[in-house]
């Protein structure tokens, strides 16, 4: 059990599987605003998550897919990038 209970593992091996550097996994350190409600660099929200694991799929983010009335349709909002940093 232990450690294959961890939902965190599974996303760690994920990750290193997709390339992503364990050193960023491990010693990423945040900093935030005064009061510690905002990340100060790099704030990432859902959305990047998802670009990130495109990304790692080799998905181009750009990439469109017809939507339920035959409209192309973004894989990913416009503007919205992958965390980059994590396949240093």
């Amino acid at each position: 059990d232990g450690e294959l209970d961890d939902p965190g593992t599974h996303v760690r091996q994920w990750l290193v599987e997709a390339g992503v550097s364990v050193g960023e996994i491990t010693s990423f350190e945040p900093s935030y605003d005064e009061i510690g409600g905002y990340p100060a660099e790099r704030p990432v929200n859902p959305g990047n998550v998802v670009a990130t694991m495109y990304h790692a799929l080799g998905i181009d983010l750009e990439h469109e897919i017809p939507g339920p009335q035959g409209r192309p349709f973004p894989v990913v909002d416009r503007g919205v990038e992958a965390i980059t940093e994590l396949f240093s």
